[in-house]
C-alpha cells in the first residue's frame, strides 16, 4: 500500500511539473557550426525553436542562392540569401531593407489569426559564420505584416544545417 502511495505520489508530481513547463521554458540551441541540424530565434521575446531544419543550397534556380527553411507546427520561417555577382562567404553580414529584394526573410504565425509576416523586412541582417557544406550562422530582422497591422521583432537568431 506504501508503495502504491509513493508511486502514485511520484506519477503526480511528474505531472504537475510537465504541466508547468512553458514554451519560453525551451532553451534556444546554442550558436554552433558543426551541421547539428539546429535553429531558432525569440520572436518578440519568446522562444522559437526547432531541430530538424531543412536547409537547401538552389544552385539549380540560380548560381549563388541560398534558402533556409524552418516550421514548427503552425509557424514557419524563411531566410534567402542570394547574389548573383558572388558567391556567399562567410562572416559577411547580409543587410534587409524594404528595397532590396535578394536577401529577405518571412515569417508565418498560423496559430496567431492566421498572421502571415511576408511584408519586405524594415530592418536586419543574415550572417552566415560557415558555408558549404554545413551552412550555419547568424539573424535577426523586423517586419511588419501589412494583413495583421503589427510588428515582429526576431532577435538572437541562429541556424545550424
Amino acid at each position: 500500500m506504501a508503495m502504491r502511495v509513493i508511486t502514485n505520489f511520484v506519477v503526480f508530481a511528474f505531472l504537475i511539473a510537465l504541466s508547468s513547463c512553458k514554451e519560453h521554458d525551451i532553451p534556444l540551441p546554442p550558436i554552433s557550426s558543426t551541421g547539428a541540424h539546429t535553429f531558432g530565434c525569440l520572436v518578440n521575446g519568446k522562444v522559437f525553436s526547432v531541430q530538424g531544419v531543412y536547409g537547401e543550397t538552389r544552385r539549380d534556380v540560380t548560381p549563388d542562392m541560398v534558402v533556409i527553411y524552418a516550421s514548427r507546427g503552425r509557424v514557419a520561417f524563411q531566410l534567402k540569401v542570394r547574389d548573383v555577382d558572388n558567391p556567399i562567404v562567410a562572416d559577411k553580414k547580409y543587410f534587409l531593407s524594404a528595397d532590396q529584394e535578394d536577401i529577405s526573410c518571412s515569417y508565418a504565425n498560423l496559430n496567431n489569426s492566421d498572421c502571415n509576416y511576408f511584408d519586405k523586412p524594415t530592418s536586419g541582417y543574415i550572417m552566415f559564420t560557415k558555408v558549404h557544406p554545413v551552412y550555419s550562422g547568424v539573424f535577426e530582422f523586423t517586419v511588419y505584416s501589412n494583413y495583421c497591422k503589427m510588428l515582429v521583432s526576431v532577435t538572437e537568431g541562429r541556424f545550424d544545417l
